[in-house]
């Protein structure tokens, strides 16, 4: 069973699981993509940093770039939320940053 916080990562793998046809998929990791660029960009707008967005919405984003990743879509973006992801001193951001490093790289 999933976590109740972890609900929005669940539904982006059950659309992405239960799209019919590929052009479909590619509208929802596209609209997805979309979405993720504009936390991004609002949280080093607010801050300066990515380190605006909670824990936990940052990994949540960062999981669902590897697996937008891993499906063969190209990801241009989140590279230094990556390195900030690395430099952390949690353990799960740490190996989450390493994990999207190995595929952005």
């Amino acid at each position: 069973m999933v976590s109740r916080r972890a609900r929005g990562l669940r539904h982006f793998l059950d659309a992405i699981r239960s799209a019919k046809t590929r052009e479909i998929e590619s509208r929802c990791v596209t609209f997805e993509l979309a979405k993720i660029r504009g936390k991004f960009e609002h949280a080093r707008r607010r801050g300066g940093n990515a380190k605006m967005l909670s824990s936990y919405d940052f990994k949540k984003y960062a999981c669902k770039l590897f697996y937008i990743r891993v499906l063969g879509y190209v990801v241009d973006f989140g590279l230094w939320e990556t390195v900030v992801l690395m430099a952390s001193r949690d353990l799960s951001e740490k190996a989450t940053g390493y994990a999207l490093a190995s595929l952005l790289v």
